[in-house]
């Protein structure tokens, strides 16, 4: 909806769409002893969860890797989504004023993308309930993404979120009901991992590409 609304065609948004389910995939990598701890984290658990970023970025360059090495590269329409899913990944945690990991990137030195889903991502974690905290309202959820524009979020952006956040609300708020989880699907990271690696490994390129490789291999007659 954000994308959208800030002039993403269709086919742009949806990629968006599809990357972004990836950006937590390197929790994957976090014990769940540390990812659910209800109290405060230690400067050393800190660092674990921190990392989630450079291993979800990781994690996807080498899938993309192994989808070349089977396809060819460019030859596969999740090419995009997984490059731009690497770059989101990476990214999702640097902060609009410089303070935020790993690279402490500013401005718009952060790519888009990862500006877009950093947004989004804080308002979904305010508006679910975690083992940590209980879920936020609507109204109080955007004035806390709200109140961190030009510290951790692009502030541009930050003005056009709050008005989808409200043309939503003032059209009937059919569409927060998503936004808070009541409809939502495929919320595991590793399914939503799971479901675009599938998709790869289903392709038409990627079942040729494996028939191919077991064919017999040709022999020369001298």
């Amino acid at each position: 909806m954000l994308a959208k609304s800030i002039g993403y065609d269709e086919k742009r948004a949806a990629v968006l769409d599809m990357s972004a389910r990836l950006h937590d995939i390197g929790k994957l990598a976090v014990p769940d002893v540390v990812l659910l701890k209800r109290g405060k984290l230690t400067p050393t658990e800190t660092e674990i969860i921190r990392r989630h970023a450079l291993e979800g970025c990781t994690m996807l360059t080498d899938i993309l890797a192994s989808a070349e090495s089977i396809m060819g590269s460019g030859r596969s329409s999740e090419d995009q989504t997984l490059r731009l899913a690497a770059e989101i990944a990476l990214h999702h945690h640097e902060w609009w004023d410089g303070s935020g990991y790993p690279r402490r990137l500013e401005g718009e030195a952060i790519p888009e993308a990862a500006r877009i889903v950093a947004i989004a991502d804080t308002f979904d974690e305010l508006i679910q309930t975690r083992p940590y905290h209980e879920a936020a309202t609507i109204d109080v959820a955007l004035l806390e993404v709200m109140a961190l524009s030009g510290k951790q979020f692009d502030p541009k952006l930050v003005i056009a979120f709050k008005d989808v956040i409200q043309s939503i609300q003032v059209a009937g708020g059919a569409d927060l009901d998503t936004l808070k989880g009541v409809t939502r699907k495929n919320t595991s990271t590793l399914a939503k991992a799971n479901q675009i690696i599938e998709r790869i490994l289903k392709s038409p390129e990627a079942q040729y590409a494996r028939a191919k490789a077991l064919e017999p291999a040709s022999t020369t007659q001298h």
